[in-house]
């Protein structure tokens, strides 16, 4: 595994996003289409995508492993972290060599070559200062009750925020946003739960 000392880049390939594309069924997928995935890539994100139905799946590959990695040199990284390195084609199951995406980390930051985000400014719909002018937003509409409490991140249900009072004279607010990862912030337990739990069943509907 390569570490990252300046800066922390997370990323992954599962093996069985590969799979997909071979299985006739899928046990968690049942309105998924046999053989109907689609991928699509993302010239804003330099990542590709997977759409079969109601169902999307993100994940990496070696073209957006390479940008990642020339993203790395650009900002002068040392390295880079690898989450989780036993998910990489590992056995050469589906590529023509073992790791690839490892080995294409390894290639790109022995080469050196660069990649600025922002080079693709045109092909992006959106940008940092939206990210920036929500949280402005939410800030502005924290309350002294909202103090120290986790709200509901408006539009993702993984996602949760604190309203952090910073000036009590002008009643400033900052927020201090938080990922549940694959699980989903339930407001009324006030924590990351289990998405399959039959309680969770309606959240993401009433949080979007």
């Amino acid at each position: 595994m390569l570490l990252l000392f300046n800066y922390v880049l997370y990323f992954f390939f599962v093996q069985e996003v590969q799979q997909l594309f071979d299985n006739d069924t899928y046990l968690f997928m049942p309105e998924a289409e046999s053989h109907g995935w689609e991928r699509i890539w993302d010239e804003c994100y330099k990542a590709p995508h997977l759409v079969n139905g109601p169902y999307w799946l993100g994940y990496d590959d070696i073209e957006s492993v390479q940008y990642k990695t020339r993203y790395a040199n650009y900002l002068g990284a040392a390295g880079m972290m690898v989450w989780s390195i036993e998910t990489d084609d590992f056995g050469a199951f589906y590529s023509d060599v073992s790791y690839p995406l490892l080995r294409t980390i390894n290639e790109e930051l022995a080469a050196g070559t660069t990649y600025e985000v922002g080079d693709n400014d045109d092909e992006c719909e959106g940008s940092p200062e939206d990210f920036c002018d929500l949280l402005q937003d939410l800030a502005e509409s924290c309350t002294v009750e909202d103090n120290g409490q986790k709200l509901p991140y408006p539009g993702n249900c993984h996602w949760y925020y604190y309203c952090i009072l910073v000036d009590p004279d002008d009643d400033e607010y900052e927020i201090e946003q938080f990922d549940c990862d694959e699980k989903i912030f339930d407001p009324i337990q006030q924590n990351c739960v289990d998405p399959n739990l039959p309680a969770s069943a309606n959240l993401c509907g009433s949080l979007n």
